[in-house]
């Protein structure tokens, strides 16, 4: 979960977009509102992550995302979308991080911030980045107070925080069972509470869909990373042999940020 915590400044509005999804099915097509953008120059530009990321926003099945860098391109970008941006870094920060959606989502987002006590309860901040980011309800709980085979996690990983998702993905791939798919499509900030939860696998089964029908580069980039980290780096090493030492080596920084609760611009 993302925990950058925000300032008090307003988000900058763009043009509001329909609340409901984009994406339109027609038969076997599917039809994607932003598809010219998704072809331009500058969107080739952006890192597959946050290709990832800011297209499932766009297409409107996720409410809201947050990525970071590339600010030239990223302007471009959003000033074609009408979506609208929130900097929570420095101004002055080699790396910007925006938060990103609708005007209206993200003006929901810190009215429920700035309506918060100054001295929130144990985990009420990561239960409103949740609701942001579109995750469900119980994985934002296991997230917040990690309950599931926590003994079992300790056990095989004393010295490492260990989450129960890739505890769980771990044991099918030791069993030889193989993990969903669908895991492989996890943004950096989501952590889903099992490998099997009934609420983060169909989510990510429409994000899998959507990533790889309009920017099937974004997706293998989507995967590439959450390939880069174990248990899945041991199943995935043939696919990741082909990619550059260098990319590997920030994908598995961020990887392990995620695994230790920390995401980019934010502490935990």
């Amino acid at each position: 979960m993302n925990k950058e915590r925000a300032s008090d400044r307003e988000p900058v509005s763009g043009e509001e977009l329909p609340v409901e999804g984009r994406v339109v099915e027609q038969r076997d097509a599917v039809v994607f509102r932003y598809g010219e953008v998704y072809r331009s120059p500058e969107w080739k530009k952006l890192d597959e992550i946050d290709r990832a990321q800011l297209l499932l926003v766009l297409e409107g099945v996720k409410p809201g995302t947050v990525i970071d860098g590339d600010y030239t391109n990223f302007k471009k970008v959003i000033e074609q979308t009408g979506l609208a941006t929130h900097r929570n870094t420095d101004p002055y920060s080699l790396r910007p991080v925006y938060e990103v959606s609708t005007p209206k989502r993200l003006a929901e987002y810190y009215r429920d911030v700035v309506a918060a006590p100054t001295k929130l309860p144990r985990g009420e901040f990561h239960r409103i980045n949740g609701r942001f980011l579109g995750y469900p309800p119980c994985c934002t709980e296991e997230y917040i107070r990690p309950e599931k085979n926590l003994e079992a996690r300790n056990r095989v990983s004393p010295s490492r925080f260990l989450s129960n998702v890739d505890y769980e993905a771990k044991q099918m791939i030791d069993r030889g069972e193989g993990y969903p798919a669908e895991l492989d499509y996890c943004p950096p900030s989501f952590t889903p509470c099992s490998a099997t939860c009934e609420n983060a696998i169909p989510l990510l089964r429409q994000w899998k869909r959507v990533l790889e029908a309009a920017d099937p580069e974004a997706a293998r980039g989507m995967c590439l990373f959450n390939w880069s980290g174990e248990p899945y780096r041991s199943v995935h090493r043939e696919e990741l042999s082909h990619v550059a030492d260098e990319r590997i080596a920030r994908w598995r920084e961020r990887f392990l940020r995620k695994s230790v609760g920390v995401e980019e611009g934010g502490d935990s």
